[in-house]
């Protein structure tokens, strides 16, 4: 692939990923984007292919380290390097009252948001530092910098990803090795829809439907940029 930059973009075969892979490829970089629906692969596959044919789509479970080690191995392959690693893949399924929620929905979330990003970062970073160059963006979101009520592990484990992040950067502060945190704000995904719609969601999130109807309101046309806001979390 020559010395095009390469972008590994997690959860890409929808919302905030699909989109965030889109624009990538659309600023020619060699995208790689990862996720466990098949059909969705494919879709966005053909949609990366308008701009390039030389874009991935990988099926890849976040929770599962050794899907993980074997993308990073296959994509190093393919491409000799790995610029830009983002980790998008989320879950939030767990809404209401912290002691009312199911703990398999409560789990998958920390799981998925957490623990997701630590295992994809074991896998990537050993490379960068091989390399010599690479940056790792960790997404976090609601919960990172106060309280979500009723919405507590997504919450937390966003907090954690932006601990992760501020924890990371200093262990790297020394390297060519760059991490950085974004929060792209609400969009309207998969993920929100369900906020809004599900039983619970409209129980305890019900304000979240005024916030997506602002979004929808400008839904026709596509974002062409990316606003990154930084705040430390102390």
């Amino acid at each position: 692939m020559g010395n095009k930059q390469v972008v590994v973009v997690t959860g890409a075969t929808r919302g905030i990923g699909r989109n965030t892979a889109l624009f990538f490829a659309e600023k020619g970089y060699a995208v790689v984007g990862t996720g466990r629906d098949f059909e969705k692969l494919k879709e966005v596959q053909t949609q990366l292919e308008t701009f390039s044919p030389e874009h991935s789509m990988i099926s890849m479970d976040v929770t599962h380290p050794t899907e993980i080690q074997q993308a990073v191995e296959n994509i190093i392959k393919k491409y000799g390097r790995i610029d830009v690693w983002i980790n998008n893949a989320g879950a939030f399924k767990a809404i209401g009252p912290t002691w009312e929620v199911k703990q398999e929905d409560w789990v998958n979330d920390v799981t998925t948001n957490l623990f997701g990003p630590f295992h994809c970062i074991q896998a990537v970073v050993p490379v960068m530092l091989k390399q010599g160059f690479g940056s790792v963006i960790n997404i976090v979101g609601g919960g990172t910098v106060g309280a979500f009520k009723y919405g507590n592990g997504y919450g937390t484990s966003k907090t954690g990803v932006a601990r992760l992040t501020e924890n990371l950067s200093e262990e790297l502060k020394e390297t060519s090795i760059k991490v950085f945190a974004l929060d792209p704000g609400l969009n309207d995904t998969d993920m929100t829809r369900y906020q809004r719609d599900s039983g619970d969601g409209q129980r305890y999130l019900g304000g979240i439907e005024v916030y997506l109807s602002k979004i929808l309101t400008f839904s026709h046309t596509r974002r062409r940029s990316l606003r990154i806001t930084w705040q430390q979390v102390s």
